[in-house]
């Protein structure tokens, strides 16, 4: 019979022991099913919602302003463009014919009155020279004759003088309150266009203005609504500022017991090896388990070694 030699060689049974006692507790901690920290996103203040809300309700808020500016340099492009027109008519010539209009209605009579005036001076001059003929014993002769004729021609004469002369003045006198009338007529008219043309221009004015201040109500807005986001924002980042802190702070906790067990694992990893020989003679071929013995890790030595250190109950 041949003799068999089995030779093992393993650590010493304390450090296998506090291996496997090492792997138990990370096996342990890996099926706990502790759960991992949740990283937490801040919600949005009340301030950043406040300030969205209005943003939203401000979209487009200077519309009106820009329609009624529209409006209003609507109706002063019209009314510059109706007075404009309307200098055509302080723009034509005075037409004499308009004198009519002006002439006294009375001319007539006076004019009737002042030759019966005329006609009457005469017959009293006429009844003078017939009563001085009568007492110079020549009435009726051819001298009486030729001084009555030229008293007719005189009195004649002097009626055409004079309704010549009052027609005539009756006439300039109409065609100057016509003149007259037309100067004031022509400078009603430029007075009334060039106060269509401030009152337009002064519209647009209005207009231009109602534009700006929409354009300003809008700015102003913005400035609010960047305000209150601004201060919205720094109350969030305070809010995700606690929730970062506590979410570290639960990963700290969270990783500890891994941390303990990385720092159990790099302190064994840095004990130096102690090996120990065990050799056994016997006779005979070996059986299964010596050879399971003599080919593994020394697993009864490290057994054995775990149940000294109370790691598996007896």
């Amino acid at each position: 019979m041949s003799e068999i030699t089995t030779q093992v060689v393993r650590e010493a049974p304390e450090l296998e022991a506090r291996r496997l006692g090492l792997y138990e507790s990370a096996r342990g901690l890996a099926q706990s099913g502790i759960p991992m920290p949740t990283q937490q996103m801040a919600a949005m203040s009340g301030l950043q919602s406040q300030a969205a809300g209005l943003a939203e309700a401000g979209i487009g808020s200077y519309q009106p302003y820009l329609q009624q500016a529209g409006y209003s340099l609507g109706d002063a492009g019209q009314g510059i463009q109706q007075s404009v027109a309307g200098l055509g008519g302080t723009t034509q010539m005075y037409d004499p014919r308009t004198a009519q209009r002006f002439m006294n209605p009375y001319e007539d009579t006076a004019v009737q009155q002042a030759l019966s005036d005329i006609q009457r001076q005469g017959d009293i001059q006429a009844a003078q020279q017939g009563s001085q003929a009568v007492a110079a014993g020549a009435f009726g002769g051819a001298r009486q004759g030729i001084q009555e004729a030229e008293l007719t021609r005189n009195i004649l004469d002097q009626q055409a003088r004079t309704a010549s002369q009052m027609r005539q003045v009756g006439f300039e006198n109409a065609a100057n309150r016509a003149q007259s009338a037309f100067e004031s007529a022509k400078g009603r008219g430029q007075n009334a266009v060039q106060l269509g043309i401030a009152g337009g221009q002064a519209m647009g004015g209005l207009g231009l203005q109602q534009a700006s201040l929409g354009e300003l109500g809008q700015q102003l807005g913005q400035r609010d609504i960047q305000s209150a986001y601004g201060m919205g924002s720094a109350l969030q980042q305070q809010q995700q500022l606690g929730l970062d802190t506590l979410y570290n702070a639960q990963q700290a906790q969270y990783q500890q017991p891994y941390q303990q067990l990385g720092f159990v694992s790099d302190i064994l990893s840095r004990v130096p090896t102690s090996q120990q020989t065990i050799t056994q003679t016997s006779g005979g071929q070996p059986s299964g388990l010596t050879t399971a013995l003599g080919l593994g890790i020394g697993g009864l030595s490290a057994i054995a070694g775990a149940k000294r250190a109370g790691l598996f109950p007896n």
